[in-house]
């Protein structure tokens, strides 16, 4: 380090040569009621695990850094940080960002604006928040829909809100190092606002593309608001391909007009399925209702309305059905499956000591039910099971 002290004021220049960070920075400190942080730091080596910043990644980073900080409280701190011509290593594997900026500014009314601008997805935040209370705000919200139990009550949070958006750009940082296999197109948007004084949220979210460990879901289209003390969600996706067609194979196996809504309270969770393809020769569709109701001990599944064809065959699950959830594991009661003349009744306990019992009973079950799924992968079943 080399530099002076003068009037509440450091400058200096700092010189770490460690096996770990190798870096040069021009550091410029005011001690005043709000201190003034200004640095520009040009990192030739950075291990981010070994620095204990991240744990999940074997990161190496290098960038050019331009920080200028008003402010040393992260929920009051104003200011940016810009990083230039940055190179990350995921155990080996090279990614390149020109630019990149993280700021928060403070209007007169007390609002803050936080915007992150990068080469592969940008956001922003607007509101009346805290940064170290954030995750716990959003906990709380959750919680008051779907009991978490983990949840504690320190927080005051009168006059708390903020608008989050957040649109990506590139996804092969996503895809194979942040969540493998997990691809979203460009333009994909997300739109959220929480109003954690009411408890209240409003999302939304648009993508062309998901794909998922080579599963696609194309078209897809998610809002979610809080309505009457439930938070009432829709999910429409035009199509899903679970098998999509290859040069040698042309078979596409998937479901058209895919739609998936309920709503969610502190005790109960509703829900609908439903899908139709409307392409096929033989009718393909489904329409699924039931909920979840639950307390402290016990939860119970029941589904109220099932009709299902497959290929003309109507599949149903029989009314009067329960799936009972408690600490002793889960009970079946009268769970029957019926496609045809075929049918087939789970009822008892799920295994979890020697005791349990778990019966599984079919009748003319015919294998070749399963002929929309198996013929999509070239392979065929006949044959019944009783």
């Amino acid at each position: 380090i080399n530099g002076w002290y003068q009037n509440d004021s450091v400058n200096a220049n700092l010189r770490i040569g460690d096996k770990n960070l190798m870096m040069n920075a021009d550091v410029a400190l005011k001690l005043d009621e709000t201190p003034l942080v200004k640095a520009q730091a040009d990192i030739k080596y950075a291990d981010v695990r070994n620095l204990k910043f991240i744990q999940s990644h074997d990161l190496i980073l290098k960038s050019n850094v331009d920080l200028q900080l008003h402010g040393l409280d992260p929920d009051l701190m104003t200011g940016n940080i810009t990083l230039d011509s940055t190179r990350m290593y995921f155990s080996g594997e090279k990614y390149w960002m020109e630019h990149a900026l993280l700021s928060k500014d403070r209007d007169s009314n007390g609002n803050y604006k936080l915007i992150l601008f990068t080469d592969y997805l940008d956001a922003t935040m607007e509101g009346k928040f805290k940064l170290t209370e954030f995750e716990y705000e959003l906990e709380k919200l959750a919680d008051h829909y779907y009991e978490l139990g983990a949840v504690g009550n320190t927080v005051d949070s009168i006059e708390k809100h903020a608008a989050v958006t957040i649109m990506f750009k590139k996804s092969n940082l996503i895809q194979e190092q942040i969540v493998p296999g997990l691809y979203i197109s460009p333009g994909t948007e997300i739109n959220t606002a929480f109003d954690f004084k009411n408890i209240r949220l409003n999302a939304s979210l648009e993508s062309e593309k998901i794909e998922y460990q080579d599963i696609i879901f194309n078209q897809n289209i998610l809002n979610a608001k809080t309505d009457k003390n439930r938070l009432v969600f829709d999910y429409s996706i035009e199509n899903i391909i679970f098998k999509d067609s290859t040069a040698d194979d042309k078979t596409v196996f998937g479901i058209d007009n895919f739609n998936f809504s309920g709503s969610a309270g502190s005790d109960s969770i509703a829900c609908k399925l439903k899908w139709n393809n409307q392409d096929t020769t033989l009718k393909n569709k489904a329409l699924i209702e039931g909920y979840m109701a639950y307390n402290d001990q016990v939860s119970k599944f029941i589904i109220n309305e099932s009709e299902v064809f497959v290929n003309d065959t109507l599949w149903q699950i029989e009314k009067g059905n329960s799936i009972i959830m408690d600490q002793a594991g889960a009970h079946y009661n009268n769970f029957n499956i019926r496609g045809g003349q075929s049918l087939m009744n789970i009822s008892g306990k799920f295994p979890e000591v020697n005791d349990d019992t778990l019966i599984i009973q079919f009748n003319d079950w015919k294998l070749s039910h399963f002929d929309i799924i198996t013929n999509a992968f070239r392979f065929d079943l006949n044959g019944k099971i009783n």
